[in-house]
């Protein structure tokens, strides 16, 4: 589960959707610092690269903005054994969208739903 920050190197978004279908059985795409940018537009980027190493949308392949709904959507997807992997803010406290850092916290997140 990744997203990609706005505002930055946008030729690297469908390299990174190659890359996350060659190595994930499941890649969910959302949120990660959309700033001004269209948060879907940046997910449509990320999922083209994906689409070229043969994902199939809501199969092995899902879409999610809402940060704190696709990590609940990825950890519901997770069977016994399975590792889910939430890449993207890690130790940062905040997400910015439309230039406002708001409270964010993938671990406390993470906590939340695991209770």
């Amino acid at each position: 589960m990744f997203g990609a920050a706005a505002e930055r190197d946008i030729a690297k978004r469908p390299v990174m959707g190659k890359i996350a279908s060659r190595l994930a059985d499941i890649v969910v795409l959302t949120d990660e610092d959309p700033r001004f940018e269209d948060s879907l537009k940046i997910i449509n980027e990320i999922a083209a690269g994906c689409l070229t190493k043969g994902a199939k949308i809501d199969k092995s392949l899902f879409k999610e903005p809402n940060r704190k709904k696709a990590i609940e959507f990825a950890i519901s997807l997770a069977n016994k054994g399975d590792s889910v992997g939430i890449f993207g803010k890690g130790h940062e406290q905040s997400m910015n969208y439309k230039g406002e850092e708001l409270p964010w916290s993938d671990v406390t997140v993470v906590k939340e739903i695991l209770r």
